[in-house]
């Protein structure tokens, strides 16, 4: 139990708000905050301007791990962004334009992962997939999807329905009772 208590203290400490060297546009200090979902980097003055950027899972691993540089008590982070940055924009130049309306593509996420997308989205929903290559961890852009011709059904006989027989007038059936005739 009090295992437990010292491990809950470790992981507040841990979590406080820390100072990056990210900053905003007008100069503003970018904060280390933990949310709900992680770990994301807030406007000093997000009252008022309400800058909020999440941080992508592989710098979320870093922070949890604690390997990120921390230099004067400020956490060294703007060059990990700046290169994936640099890796997302080489995808969507190599991804061109989009084939159906001309747009440029990009980079959208998913449940599935990331993703390209029609940045004209309302009138054109084209997408492309991002692969990841296993042996050498390299991004790249999935060809544009071939068009689809609409399948045909394979044509088959159909049974020949069995004509019904002709229905004949039914017999008339023998009576075993007598009949009575009647005198006069």
């Amino acid at each position: 139990m009090i295992a437990l208590k010292e491990r809950l203290l470790e992981m507040n400490e841990y979590f406080e708000e820390k100072d990056t060297d990210m900053k905003t546009e007008d100069g503003t200090m970018m904060i280390l905050k933990k949310g709900r979902y992680g770990e994301y980097l807030e406007s000093e003055n997000f009252a008022t301007d309400e800058i909020r950027i999440p941080l992508p899972a592989s710098i979320k691993k870093m922070v949890k791990e604690g390997q990120l540089e921390e230099k004067d008590g400020v956490i060294i982070i703007k060059y990990l962004l700046d290169e994936i940055k640099v890796v997302e924009d080489k995808l969507i130049a190599k991804a061109g334009v989009c084939e159906k309306c001309g747009s440029k593509f990009e980079i959208k996420a998913s449940r599935r992962g990331k993703f390209l997308a029609c940045s004209n989205y309302p009138t054109c929903k084209n997408t492309r997939k991002i692969l990841k290559d296993k042996e050498t961890g390299e991004l790249s852009v999935a060809p544009p999807a071939k068009k689809k011709e609409p399948v045909k059904k394979a044509t088959t006989k159909k049974a020949v329905a069995k004509k019904a027989p002709a229905k004949k007038p039914a017999a008339k059936k023998k009576t075993t009772t007598k009949k009575v005739k009647e005198e006069k």
